[in-house]
């Protein structure tokens, strides 16, 4: 029987079986290197500490691919047959390879770090700043002491309101000045009026100096988009993008920056769909003219729900003329004719029918037949009058009906009245006998 090409999977099994049997790969999964995985570039075997280099990727053991795949199949006989069984058996199906190389993991996100692919599956990287203790924070690609002020708060009141500051931390200013500060109260004490407590920071509210000598905080007058008052600012600001979202699609992604809001840009809607739909958070159809794609043989395409609907294909029963942008009227000249032999012969050019050229015709036309060969019966006289008259009906000549003669037919004039008179032959006058000639007389005659 002809013997089949072995698959990847299955010639990474037989290579390991020749390594197995000579010694060069462990005994025991247990002994390979944690590090080993598939996929790793490589040249040779030994690039892949233990595992099969095939086709420049390193393989792993047959056991990877679902632990109990090997003789477990169903393959006939010995040789190929085997090998076709254990690639077939119970490790194909339980042991899915979800990437071969680290591109295959990479989410396109750089401050999630560099995925990576180990024995066949995705594995996080660490974050790109995780490390940095000054600037743990990765923010579009760059690690920063802070993303907002809650990022610099170190918890305690007395050292005062810390900010953040285009990703650095900003030193706090003293949260009471001039009065105590009692960090367990978390509040200025010994005031005796409002102004000792104002903190000249606006976006907070206004502070009170209440009647035991405590500072009395305000209350925070940001909101909305800039929930965050920032003390070095003394404004509201916005501490990350989601305080700026507005919840609409067609105006573009909202951003926070340095504590403001930044309008985002309008998503650019054009062609089969040119409409902006907040309702759908997308660019739609709103009706059928920018669905089409000018193809009349793909069809009619329709605006159903702002989605574009292809089209169906008109049914043509010689076929479709994309240039034409018509179905083909004909496939060969019998299908052009118009039955009206008075406008010349059709042709089928192309598919499309061609109109003739019409007939020049003397005496008028008639479609069933053609030209004319008369329109008067005078011009269907065949001069013989012995014939009857012939006459022209519907454009044709018809024979007349021969005329029956008693004395006969003069082709000119037609039946005779009476016979003709038979001629006497002229009679040759008499003549005398002539003399005959003298001779010599005989003798005995006288």
């Amino acid at each position: 029987m002809p013997v089949a090409p072995l698959r990847p999977a299955h010639r990474t099994v037989a290579v390991f079986g020749v390594l197995l049997l000579f010694g060069m790969v462990p005994l025991s999964a247990c002994d390979l290197p944690a590090d080993a995985r598939y996929g790793r570039a490589c040249s040779a075997d030994a690039d892949c500490d233990g595992y099969v280099c095939e086709q420049a990727r390193c393989a792993p053991s047959p056991g990877f691919f679902g632990g109990e795949g090997e003789g477990e199949g169903e393959g006939e006989g010995e040789g190929e047959g085997e090998g076709e069984g254990e690639g077939e058996g119970e490790g194909e199906g339980e042991g899915e390879v979800g990437c071969v190389v680290n591109s295959d993991c990479a989410d396109g996100d750089v401050c999630n770090g560099d995925e990576r692919c180990e024995e066949g599956a995705c594995v996080a990287g660490p974050p790109l700043c995780a490390a940095d203790a000054a600037a743990p924070f990765c923010v579009a690609g760059a690690c920063v002491a802070c993303r907002n002020s809650g990022d610099c708060d170190d918890g305690l009141f007395c050292s005062g309101q810390e900010d953040c500051q285009s990703g650095s931390c900003v030193p706090p200013r003293s949260a009471c000045g001039a009065l105590s500060c009692d960090e367990e109260q978390g509040a200025c004490v010994g005031c005796d009026n409002d102004l000792q407590c104002d903190d000249g920071v606006t976006c907070n509210g206004t502070e009170r100096c209440a009647p035991n000598g405590v500072c009395q905080p305000g209350s925070n007058a940001c909101s909305g988009t800039s929930p965050v008052c920032s003390v070095a600012l003394d404004r509201c600001v916005c501490a990350n993008n989601s305080d700026c979202d507005d919840g609409e699609f067609c105006n573009g992604v909202e951003r926070c920056a340095e504590g403001s809001c930044v309008a985002g840009s309008p998503p650019v809607c054009g062609g089969s769909t040119p409409v902006c739909d907040d309702a759908r958070d997308r660019c739609v159809c709103n009706s059928n003219p920018p669905c089409s794609d000018g193809l009349f043989c793909n069809g009619s395409e329709q605006c159903s729900d702002g989605v574009c609907v292809p089209g169906s294909a008109p049914a043509c029963t010689f076929g479709c003329n994309v240039a034409q942008s018509a179905c083909n009227a004909c496939q060969n000249n019998s299908h052009c004719d118009d039955g009206n032999q008075c406008n010349g012969v059709e042709t089928c050019n192309n598919g499309q029918c061609q109109p003739g050229d019409g007939l020049s015709c003397a005496f008028g036309c008639t479609p069933s037949v053609g030209c004319n060969e008369c329109n008067a019966s005078s011009q269907c006289s065949d001069g013989n009058a012995c014939n009857g008259p012939e006459t022209c009906t519907n454009g044709s000549c018809q024979a007349g009906t021969p005329l029956s003669c008693v004395s006969g037919c003069n082709p000119t004039t037609g039946c005779l009245q009476c016979r003709p008179t038979a001629t006497a032959p002229t009679a040759t006058p008499a003549t005398a006998p002539r003399p005959a000639p003298m001779g010599p007389v005989s003798p005995g005659r006288r």
